[in-house]
């Protein structure tokens, strides 16, 4: 598709050439939406807000934008912790495969991606709406996946070191198991918690003997 085909909802601003680097690179902004971007970068990479990310807004760091990630990271980061009276970050946020050394971590609502998200450290996603693990999770030391408002839906393979794997929903967990292993290397717990929020969540696994 050409530019003139989307509607992105974003003012257009000339492109930032995407040359190899090792620079850390950040992008600050309330609103935000790259399109058809390399980031060429092995630095530290962060997608902050300004102040907090408007939350009609969704952040598409997809193949459906051209979005691409191909050299492995020092650290990723999406949005930003509740702070200073200012909430966490909420705005739907949908992701391409992702290496990195040190930690991928997202803060915001609906958390999607559409490849695998690999660390040699942790992987933090921190969700107010429902998360959906459509692919992978690899991390050298924990994995955490939390939402404060919805449901996690793992749906793809998740693995571990001592860290361990936490699942915590404040509704419900669904756990597909079929083809897929959630398991942790050396003394890692892996560890589901539902509707922490204490109104009656449920743990669900399901799959083929």
């Amino acid at each position: 598709a050409v530019s003139s085909g989307w509607a992105t909802g974003h003012s257009g601003y000339p492109t930032i050439a995407a040359v190899p680097s090792t620079s850390s690179v950040t992008l600050k902004a309330n609103t935000m939406q790259p399109y058809y971007a390399d980031f060429r970068t092995s630095g530290h990479l962060s997608f902050e807000p300004n102040t907090t990310f408007d939350s009609t807004q969704a952040i598409n760091l997809s193949s459906d934008w051209g979005i691409t990630f191909p050299r492995k990271v020092a650290s990723f980061t999406v949005g930003a912790p509740a702070s200073a009276g200012v909430a966490q970050s909420s705005s739907n946020i949908d992701l391409t495969a992702i290496s990195s050394s040190g930690p991928i971590t997202v803060y915001g609502g609906a958390i999607t991606y559409e490849g695998a998200l690999a660390s040699d450290q942790d992987v933090l996603l921190y969700g107010t709406k429902d998360i959906t693990l459509g692919f992978a999770i690899s991390a050298g030391d924990s994995a955490l996946v939390q939402t404060s408002g919805g449901d996690v839906l793992a749906n793809a393979g998740i693995s571990a070191g001592a860290g361990g794997i936490t699942l915590k929903a404040s509704k419900d967990i669904l756990v597909n198991t079929s083809t897929k292993t959630i398991a942790t290397s050396g003394s890692g717990d892996i560890v589901f918690w539902a509707n922490s929020g204490g109104a009656g969540g449920e743990v669900d696994t399901g799959g083929t003997s």
